[in-house]
C-alpha cells in the first residue's frame, strides 16, 4: 500500500469545532429518527393500514434508492474532499460518474413506479412525477452533505439533517389535518431536501490544500460500492416489497413496514453519523494505520453479535406493544417479527460503521464480496424457512446482517488493501 505523507493530508478541524460539529450531528441523528417516526405515525393513523400502503412502498423505494445509489455519491465526495483538503477540483474527474449514478437513480425509481402503478399506487400517475422529483432533489441533497462533511463543516451537516426531517413533518401536518391522502404525504417528502440550500454546501472554504487530482479509479470504486449498497439495502429495506410479492396482504405489508421502519430507525439516523467517522478512517488509511482499523473492525464485530442477541430477546417481549401503542392496535406485529427486526438492526448498525473502514481504504470490492455472500444467505433463508411471508422475510433480514458483519470483519482483518490509496 502506498501511503500519503502526513504533511500532504488535509488539516484536521480544531478540537472545539470538531466537538461542536459532533454534538450537532448526534442531535441531528436523534431528531432525524424522531422525525421519521412522527411522519409515519401521523400518516399511518390518518390514513389507516390500507390507504397508507402507497406511502409504505414509496418510502421503501426512497430509502433503498437513496442508500444504494445516492449515499455512495456522498461517501465519494467526502473521501475525495478529505484527501484534497476541501479542494472541489478533486471531484472534477468524478463528475461523469456522479451524473451517471444520479440519472440511473431517477430512471430506476421512475421505472419501478411505472411498472407497479396498478399494484402499489392505485393507478395514479402523479406518483411518477412525485418519485422523479424526489430523487432529483435528494441527489443534490446527498452531494451537498458530502461537501459539508468533506470540508469539516459537521455542524452545518447536522443542521441540514435536522432541517430535512423537520420540514417533512411540518409539511405533512396540514395534509393530514385538511385533506389526508397518500399523494399529499408524498409531496411532503419531496420538499424536505430543499433545506440543503440554506446551509450553502458548495460555498468555497477559506483555505484549501493543493493536491494531485483524481486518478481515474472512481468508476471501479463506485461500481463495487453500488453492488455492496444494493445488497445491503435489499436486506434492510426491501422487506415490505418482498412480502407483497410473496402474496402478503396490504395489511401485512403495512405491519411489516411500520415494524421494521420503527426498529431500523437507529440505522437510518446513523447514516448521518457515518459522515463523521469516514474522514477519520480515511486519514488512518492514508497514513498506513491498518492495525488501528483492524482493531476497530474486530471491536465492532464483537459488539454487534453480542448486542443483537440481547436486544433481539428484549424486543420480542416488548416490541409488539410499542408498535401497537404508536400506530394503533391494528398494526400490532407478532413477537417473532419484532425480535428478528431488532436483532438484524443491531447487526446492521455495526455493519454500517464497519463499512466505513473498507470505504476509507478504497477496498469496496471486498465490501461487495461480503454483502453478496450475505444476500445469497438471505435468499436461501427466505425460500427454505417455514412460516408466513412476513416471518420468512424477517428471518432472512436478521441472517443477512449478521453474515455481512462477519464478512466485513474478515475482509478488514485478512490483509491490507492491495491497491494504493488514491486521491
Amino acid at each position: 500500500m502506498v501511503n500519503i505523507p502526513d504533511q500532504q493530508l488535509p488539516a484536521v478541524p480544531s478540537p472545539t469545532r470538531s466537538r461542536r460539529g459532533t454534538t450537532v450531528m448526534l442531535m441531528a441523528a436523534v431528531i432525524s429518527a424522531v422525525g421519521a417516526y412522527t411522519f409515519q405515525v401521523i400518516g399511518g393513523r390518518a390514513l389507516g393500514p390500507v390507504d397508507f400502503a402507497p406511502i409504505s412502498i414509496l418510502w421503501t423505494v426512497f430509502f433503498v434508492g437513496f442508500t444504494v445509489l445516492l449515499l455512495p455519491l456522498e461517501q465519494l465526495t467526502i473521501r475525495r474532499l478529505t484527501l484534497s483538503g476541501g479542494d472541489a477540483s478533486a471531484l472534477r474527474e468524478s463528475r461523469l460518474v456522479m451524473a451517471g449514478v444520479l440519472l440511473l437513480t431517477v430512471a430506476a425509481a421512475v421505472g419501478f413506479v411505472v411498472s407497479t402503478l396498478d399494484r402499489f399506487f392505485a393507478s395514479n400517475p402523479v406518483y411518477i412525477l412525485l418519485v422523479g422529483s424526489l430523487f432529483v432533489l435528494y441527489g443534490a441533497y446527498a452531494i451537498g452533505r458530502g461537501f459539508l462533511a468533506g470540508r469539516g463543516r459537521f455542524a452545518a451537516y447536522g443542521g441540514a439533517v435536522i432541517g430535512e426531517s423537520t420540514v417533512r413533518v411540518l409539511a405533512a401536518i396540514p395534509v393530514v389535518l385538511l385533506a389526508p391522502s397518500a399523494v399529499g404525504l408524498g409531496w411532503a417528502m419531496v420538499v424536505a431536501p430543499l433545506v440543503i440550500l440554506l446551509v450553502r454546501p458548495w460555498r468555497a472554504p477559506e483555505h484549501t490544500l493543493a493536491v494531485q487530482s483524481g486518478t481515474g479509479t472512481d468508476t471501479r470504486f463506485v461500481a463495487a460500492l453500488l453492488i455492496a449498497q444494493a445488497a445491503s439495502q435489499t436486506a434492510l429495506a426491501a422487506g415490505p416489497v418482498i412480502v407483497g410479492i410473496m402474496g402478503g396482504s396490504a395489511q401485512a405489508v403495512s405491519i411489516f413496514f411500520v415494524t421494521f421502519t420503527l426498529f431500523r430507525g437507529p440505522i437510518t439516523a446513523s447514516y448521518n453519523l457515518t459522515a463523521r467517522v469516514l474522514p477519520e478512517f480515511t486519514r488512518m488509511a492514508a497514513t498506513g494505520n491498518h492495525a488501528g482499523l483492524k482493531r476497530w473492525a474486530v471491536r465492532l464485530g464483537l459488539w454487534g453479535f453480542g448486542a443483537s442477541v440481547l436486544i433481539g430477546l428484549a424486543a420480542a417481549a416488548v416490541g409488539p406493544s410499542i408498535v401497537a401503542f404508536l400506530y394503533g392496535e391494528e398494526f400490532r406485529p407478532a413477537p417473532l417479527l419484532t425480535g428478528l427486526a431488532a436483532a438484524g438492526v443491531v447487526g446492521g448498525l455495526l455493519v454500517l460503521f464497519s463499512t466505513q473502514i473498507l470505504i476509507a481504504e478504497g477496498a469496496t470490492q471486498r465490501l461487495a464480496g461480503a454483502w453478496v455472500v450475505a444476500i445469497v444467505a438471505m435468499g436461501f433463508v427466505i425460500l427454505l424457512a417455514p412460516g408466513d411471508p412476513s416471518e420468512r422475510v424477517a428471518v432472512g433480514f436478521a441472517v443477512a446482517h449478521l453474515v455481512a458483519l462477519a464478512g466485513i470483519v474478515v475482509a478488514v482483518a485478512i490483509r491490507p488493501p492491495v491497491h494504493a490509496l488514491k486521491k
